[in-house]
């Protein structure tokens, strides 16, 4: 949440000094673009957040909550897209055992999630036009 605050409140600052500089362009906007390349596409994988987006294509609703529902531990609340699935994540591993033992299926679920590539994974929801384009 706070990252999209930050965001946010930096994109209408750039958009203003664009605006008021009547520098309606890529210059314009450029301290936002240079913070968001830096901040955001240097430190981060998108793949780490949307990997997780991978679960209900893989994993019945059923086999979702069976998972969830055998993490025993309280989880901090958290709304960062790149840590909430560190911690999911690890709380899973914690029990990979056990799925392992009790439900074998689902295992093997998991582990074609960790091979799929994304576009396989998601090619049949892919939104057809133009691939987005990096700000190097």
């Amino acid at each position: 949440m706070t990252g999209a605050v930050i965001s946010g409140w930096k994109a209408a600052n750039a958009v203003t000094y664009a605006l008021v500089e009547g520098k309606i362009s890529r210059e314009g906007v450029a301290v936002y673009l240079d913070w968001w390349r830096d901040e955001v596409i240097k430190l981060y994988d998108y793949k780490d957040m949307i990997g997780n987006a991978v679960m209900p294509y893989i994993l019945s609703p059923d086999d979702i909550d069976y998972l969830l529902g055998s993490i025993k531990k309280t989880l901090p609340g958290m709304l960062d897209p790149y840590e909430t699935p560190k911690l999911v994540g690890g709380a899973l591993a914690e029990i990979m055992p056990m799925v392992q033992k009790e439900r074998p299926d689902i295992f093997q679920k998991l582990g074609t999630m960790r091979t799929t590539p994304l576009e396989v994974v998601f090619g049949s929801c892919m939104r057809a036009g133009f691939p987005t384009l990096s700000l190097s």
